[in-house]
């Protein structure tokens, strides 16, 4: 989805809430549009109540979802233990990145918070929060990417091969 950016960087812009807390828009199932709270010390992908009761109402809660939920439970800031539904999102868009098959929960009590947890930030590779200027930076791994970055490799006159294939053709040159 970055190939516009073949060095691997995508940019993408986090609104803060009133209490200084960063937020970021993302797309479920190509369904719902979701303001999720960053956060790192989340575990999951975290739906609101409301936002899961929505998404069926869309029809983006398909076999994916259904056949990979279960029971769970979470530990919340206060430390309190909650129930909880987990599954698997068939997919989250958030803004040039998308992830698919992504580890959830929804609260099974009223309520709850949207919440972009490490079950989606791990799969990005490299990120880090430009607090400045109020952007999630991410340069997505190789295993993502669908071209190399070049940008990234260290520089030495080692050659490197990423193939079999590399292989056969720097034997056959020797």
């Amino acid at each position: 989805r970055d190939e516009k950016q073949l060095s691997g960087v995508i940019k993408i812009p986090l609104g803060k809430d009133k209490f200084d807390r960063f937020f970021v828009y993302g797309i479920v199932n190509d369904r719902l549009k979701v303001k999720f709270t960053l956060d790192t010390g989340a575990s999951l992908v975290t739906l609101s109540q409301k936002n899961f009761r929505k998404l069926k109402e869309l029809g983006g809660y398909g076999l994916t979802e259904y056949f990979s939920s279960r029971p769970g439970g979470a530990t919340v800031a206060t430390g309190e233990s909650i129930a909880t539904e987990h599954f698997l999102l068939s997919s989250l868009d958030v803004g040039a990145v998308r992830t698919e098959k992504v580890l959830s929960s929804v609260m099974l009590e009223e309520g709850g918070s949207n919440l972009l947890g490490m079950a989606f930030l791990s799969q990005l590779g490299e990120y880090t929060i430009d607090v400045e200027n109020s952007v999630l930076v991410v340069r997505p791994t190789d295993v993502y990417r669908p071209a190399p970055r070049l940008a990234y490799f260290p520089s030495s006159d080692q050659q490197w091969m990423q193939a079999m294939q590399h292989w056969e053709t720097a034997a056959e040159s020797e």
